[in-house]
């Protein structure tokens, strides 16, 4: 799957975002504490499915709200709440790839994607090439891939699906309470963790 320029720019504006709403998140934290009612338990579960929806129904983007999570709950818990998240939305779209089909998958990947991907998902070393990819595909796109192009049972799936995704639920969670530069950093090595999924994973393909 090559990225293309837009998918770059759309990175870089994310990126962004995240900086900008952890600058404002960390310097209004007192703030936020008090006009966001919803700071317990009822708080992270409606977080919880804001993370689900974002996985199954593609491309809403939910990361910039991540710095404001951390400021109410902390970057362990708002990174664990992340993981909760995404494998719950990660298995609900392999589900619904699985059961429906490319028809229904096409309603929220265009084709030229899908075509990549059939391309791209292997049929060999199909658990460290799921972790592999987890680095370097979005996770909704790449759990409906999955669904659609793998007969990897369900408990593979997840485990492969949990080992991918924790790095960088840790990595942005505590990353949101250090300077800027510290942040650019974190943002880098994701690409490069990206960069590094997308080539590996053409290795595993080719194998």
């Amino acid at each position: 799957m090559k990225y293309e320029k837009k998918e770059i720019f759309a990175f870089i504006i994310v990126g962004i975002m995240f900086i900008g709403s952890s600058y404002f998140s960390l310097r209004h934290s007192d703030y936020l504490k008090e006009v966001i009612e919803f700071k317990g338990l009822a708080g992270m579960v409606v977080y919880v499915l804001l993370e689900v929806v974002s996985i199954v129904v593609v491309p809403v983007t939910t990361f910039p709200l991540l710095p404001i999570a951390v400021v109410l709950w902390g970057g362990f818990l708002a990174a664990v709440l992340n993981v909760i998240g995404w494998m719950i939305g990660a298995v609900i779209a392999f589900s619904l790839a699985r059961k429906y089909g490319r028809p229904f998958v096409s309603r929220f990947i265009k084709s030229k994607y899908l075509i990549h991907l059939e391309k791209l998902v292997p049929q060999k070393n199909i658990f460290w090439s799921i972790v592999i990819l987890r680095m370097s595909i979005p996770t909704d796109i790449l759990s409906y891939a999955l669904g659609l192009f793998t007969n990897i049972p369900m408990n593979i799936y997840l485990l492969a699906t949990f080992f991918g995704l924790i790095p960088f639920a840790f990595i942005f969670a505590y990353s949101v309470t250090l300077s800027v530069w510290y942040q650019i950093s974190a943002l880098a090595l994701s690409a490069s963790l990206i960069y590094y999924g997308y080539n590996r994973s053409k290795k595993l393909k080719s194998s």
